[in-house]
């Protein structure tokens, strides 16, 4: 099962987001699935991931790469790193041209439920938002 699981995520980071290949999201996310990040309150289901993708495909004119990916069971752990430049308003952030981003997502029972955290520290966009 934790095979399968990897491949599910793998094609959510390498064909959904950066492929930009929203319409997977159906054939990925069941209709009960829920995306837990505060920073990006959503819909269930496949709908509310492709809103939440969007909205980083949409502000971020970037790419996302798996540095490492962990199973065991049902249970599947991501560590990415994105990079690209805020290329528009992104969860309230104007855009700022800016450039880097990494985070971890950890996703329990895959695919349910996705539990997307980002490291906003090392996000410079974030970080500078107090001098725009």
């Amino acid at each position: 099962m934790s095979a399968e699981n990897e491949a599910v995520v793998r094609r959510f980071y390498e064909e959904m987001n950066n492929g930009r290949k929203n319409e997977l999201a159906g054939e990925l996310f069941p209709a009960d699935h829920q995306l837990h990040d505060p920073q990006i309150p959503t819909a269930d289901g496949p709908e509310g991931m492709v809103a939440a993708v969007s909205n980083y495909q949409n502000g971020v004119n970037g790419h996302g790469d798996i540095n490492d990916i962990f199973s065991s069971g049902d249970k599947v752990v991501v560590r990415w790193t994105g990079t690209g430049e805020h290329v528009a308003e992104l969860n309230g952030i104007p855009h700022t041209g800016k450039k880097s981003m990494s985070g971890r997502s950890p996703f329990t029972g895959w695919p349910l439920p996705n539990w997307g955290t980002t490291d906003r520290r090392r996000s410079r966009t974030t970080r500078r938002r107090s001098r725009l």
